[in-house]
């Protein structure tokens, strides 16, 4: 005679990928009260994603897939959006001068003369690499001060609450004897 199943604390749901399998298979062998569960990575959500940063719209599915929903990213705060995008252009104003003076004789001498910085760059990269990962990380970070962005749900609720049934069945979540944990993660 089969004993109950015994409910577990924690129910850890994540894509199969082998870098999360590691994650779950070290969750398990924390305790036995924890259960794991490998599905596709997109949840059975394909959806078609277009940034708000001006790349082209992508799908984030499987290939061959060809979703009908689009999730569509939004600036958070349109003023903050102005300033941050008038940045990004001189920036890369600057850069394509400075590609410009690069295939110039006379530009190349004058970006020679700025050799002692790029020195210090050099000296970085192969001495201190995490320092110089560190350093440029904050200064982007600041210099930017890149504005939130957010998104519409496209799906109503019903269509997500379909979506997830149907990932719960096909990984054994949605037999009668099953309980879900008090935490799902």
């Amino acid at each position: 005679e089969e004993c109950p199943r015994k409910r577990p604390h924690l129910q850890l749901i994540t894509c199969i990928d082998e870098r999360e399998c590691s994650l779950r298979r070290h969750a398990e062998e924390t305790s036995t009260e924890v259960e794991t569960f490998g599905v596709a990575g997109f949840f059975d959500f394909p959806v078609k994603f277009s940034p708000v940063d001006g790349r082209e719209t992508m799908i984030l599915a499987p290939e061959g897939n060809r979703p009908d929903v689009t999730l569509v990213e939004e600036w958070a705060d349109e003023k903050k959006a102005v300033a941050f995008n008038s940045w990004r252009a001189m920036v890369a104003r600057l850069g394509l001068v400075w590609e410009h003076l690069s295939f110039s004789p006379i530009g190349s001498l004058a970006l020679g003369l700025l050799c002692p910085f790029w020195s210090l760059e050099l000296v970085l990269t192969c001495f201190f690499p995490t320092t110089k990962r560190y350093l440029l990380r904050n200064l982007s970070i600041e210099a930017t001060n890149r504005p939130e962005t957010d998104f519409k749900i496209p799906l109503t609720a019903v269509q997500a609450a379909t979506g997830l049934a149907r990932v719960f069945k096909n990984i054994g979540l949605s037999k009668q004897d099953r309980e879900f944990a008090r935490i799902v993660a």
